[in-house]
């Protein structure tokens, strides 16, 4: 997912590049697809911090909530792929960006990503439509993997009526 604090002014990732903006980047879990995304928009890290902007992890214990741009894979949970978006969105007003489609597309076929909408209202700051994005479907499979196990195993040792194991074609991580 990629968001611009609203009072940053930043209403496209090419205005950082364009005008050599030094921004605040909250930078969350992602790898090579947020490289790829902000290779898209003609910038780095590298190049954020030579423009004179700071790069903030996301992941850290105590997150700095200074910044202009954050960006990262996350859900809207309280774990540490998730925390970085539900802590910053309770104490930010951001403006949530779509993916552009052909970024989607070179995503979807260089990086193993799935073309998703972020849903309408999915966390404060989303509006009432769909932000298209990626998903990493690995992570989807692991959890789904990991849930159907348990589900089994409470089954198993009599734990009482287990509820269905998730369904997979639930998004769980979203850039």
């Amino acid at each position: 997912m990629v968001a611009a604090v609203k009072s940053s002014g930043i209403t496209d990732l090419k205005q950082i590049s364009e005008q050599k903006r030094p921004v605040r980047m909250m930078v969350g879990v992602g790898g090579d697809l947020l490289d790829h995304v902000l290779e898209y928009y003609g910038m780095s890290e590298a190049d954020i911090v030579a423009w004179g902007g700071k790069i903030l992890q996301g992941n850290a214990l105590l997150k700095n909530p200074d910044f202009d741009i954050i960006i990262g894979m996350g859900v809207l949970a309280n774990n540490p792929e998730g925390n970085m978006w539900y802590e910053m969105t309770q104490k930010k007003n951001l403006r949530f960006f779509p993916i552009p489609e052909d970024l989607r597309q070179k995503l979807v076929k260089e990086d193993g990503a799935e073309s998703v909408d972020l849903p309408f209202r999915y966390m404060r700051g989303v509006g009432d439509a769909p932000i298209p994005t990626v998903g990493h479907p690995r992570h989807r499979r692991v959890r789904a993997r990991r849930s159907s196990r348990s589900f089994r195993s409470r089954r198993r040792h009599g734990a009482g009526r287990a509820a269905r194991p998730p369904q997979m074609d639930e998004p769980t991580l979203l850039l």
